[in-house]
């Protein structure tokens, strides 16, 4: 079995991805955001790209809510910003979501010519890992990234993902150079993964925000047994 981590939504070209199951990974926040979501009884998640579509998707389905950030503020007017603690603070069991992104929804929907696409994180490594293996295709690990850029704390999850598939499966892996990069980058923090985090530029704008709380929850190891996967319906893509 064949994985390629990519470094961000950008360097994605979609011949790679065709007959892959593909891992969506943003750490910091959507993977984490959606992940918590759907463990905290959230029924289905649109992911859109632009505020205008969001607006207008609900417009048709008002008893959706509207979910999402720019560059890591709450969108004016929306239920619900793109934070995991707002999906643990709120009633949402059975509730639909419209989220929109600064980059994961976008990376999302570019992922889609995929065979299969997964949401990861280090919230859900083994369960992603799991389920990813089920489909006994080639994966790609896809790095959101931040603002066109790589961002560490995608590489350390990618890196952690990695690591659950050596340590609980024999199959025989070939990794591209930047995958074996991105282990080793693992292995090397893994006992100090939460301070190492801390120190990424997305944390520490998180940080400015005073958002720092989402960086210790989104860096919890296998905490929600569940890995929401990217589906369609009525012709809309969901995440269920």
């Amino acid at each position: 079995m064949r994985i390629d981590v990519v470094s961000h939504v950008d360097e994605i070209k979609t011949e790679e991805l065709f007959n892959k199951t593909v891992i969506i990974i943003d750490a910091l926040r959507t993977s984490s955001t959606i992940i918590t979501a759907i463990a905290n009884g959230v029924q289905m998640i649109v992911p859109v790209e632009t505020i205008g579509q969001a607006k207008n998707l609900q417009s048709q389905k008002q008893e959706y809510l509207l979910a999402g950030d720019r560059f890591f503020k709450k969108i004016s007017n929306f239920h619900l910003g793109n934070s995991p603690l707002d999906f643990v603070k709120q009633q949402l069991n059975g509730k639909s979501i419209i989220l929109t992104t600064t980059n994961g929804t976008r990376a999302i929907n570019k992922a889609l010519k995929g065979e299969e696409v997964l949401i990861g994180s280090f919230l859900n490594g083994d369960k992603c890992i799991e389920q990813a293996l089920h489909f006994k295709k080639d994966l790609v690990l896809l790095c959101v990234g931040e603002r066109n850029e790589f961002a560490l704390e995608d590489g350390l999850a990618a890196g952690f993902l990695i690591d659950r598939l050596m340590k609980h499966y024999t199959i025989t892996f070939e990794l591209n150079d930047f995958a074996k990069a991105m282990y080793a980058v693992y292995k090397f923090h893994k006992n100090g993964l939460f301070e190492t985090i801390k120190t990424t530029e997305t944390a520490r704008k998180l940080i400015q925000l005073g958002l720092g709380e989402d960086i210790h929850f989104c860096s919890q190891i296998n905490l929600y047994p569940i890995c929401p996967c990217v589906a369609t319906h009525e012709d809309i893509t969901i995440i269920i």
